[in-house]
């Protein structure tokens, strides 16, 4: 079932290509049709449930955040030869829907078919940092689209409060979350460590217990 388009008000319904050219977005597109559409560069957009999107522009904030959780996700993984963290790339995820650009993704390399082209194996762990403007898709349909593929793990992290949103088990197109503790410290099943992620000023930390 497609989203409610437009969800976002940052997905305009028409896009101006590099030539000039304006082309409508269709409101639901396979992920085929998805990859052959001629975004302009660069794009923005995911295809997410089969409903085309275009993600906010990303803050200093939020950039500087997506290199502190991967820094902090490789080195809780040091022993782990065989799985990968990456930042802003493109994975297709399983089932055909969705063709989305996560923050932050931790997989297998084991599963990966080569190096070319989006991630097409199942993530083991994905982390978006939300804003204002991504916070209702993060949330909503964004978190639905990676719990009916089986993500295993998802974060949802604020680099305003530092807040981990913690979202585990999908089950039936679901996920558990378990909640923070007092603290706000939440334990990640894949890297097998209790965190909080702290802000001060322009400077994020993460702490572990």
């Amino acid at each position: 079932m497609a989203l409610t388009k437009p969800y976002s008000k940052d997905t305009p319904s028409t896009v101006t290509l590099d030539d000039g050219t304006v082309r409508n977005v269709p409101e639901r597109m396979t992920v085929e049709e998805f990859e052959a559409f001629p975004w302009p560069f660069p794009s923005g957009w995911e295809l997410i449930q089969e409903t085309p999107t275009l993600a906010p522009k990303p803050r200093r904030d939020h950039q500087r955040l997506m290199r502190v959780l991967a820094n902090f996700i490789e080195a809780s993984l040091q022993d782990r030869t065989t799985l990968s963290v990456d930042v802003d790339v493109d994975v297709v995820l399983p089932g055909g829907r969705s063709y989305v650009a996560p923050d932050v993704v931790v997989v297998d390399d084991k599963l990966e078919k080569g190096a070319a082209g989006p991630i097409q194996s199942l993530p083991l762990l994905v982390a978006e940092i939300t804003s204002p403007g991504s916070a209702p898709n993060d949330m909503g349909p964004k978190r639905d689209a990676y719990a009916e593929a089986g993500v295993p793990e998802y974060w949802v992290v604020d680099p305003q409060t530092g807040a981990v949103a913690l979202h585990v088990s999908p089950r039936d197109g679901l996920y558990q979350q378990p909640p923070a503790d007092p603290d706000g410290y939440v334990t990640s099943p894949l890297l097998g460590v209790t965190f909080r992620v702290s802000r001060e000023g322009n400077r994020f930390t993460v702490l572990r217990r």
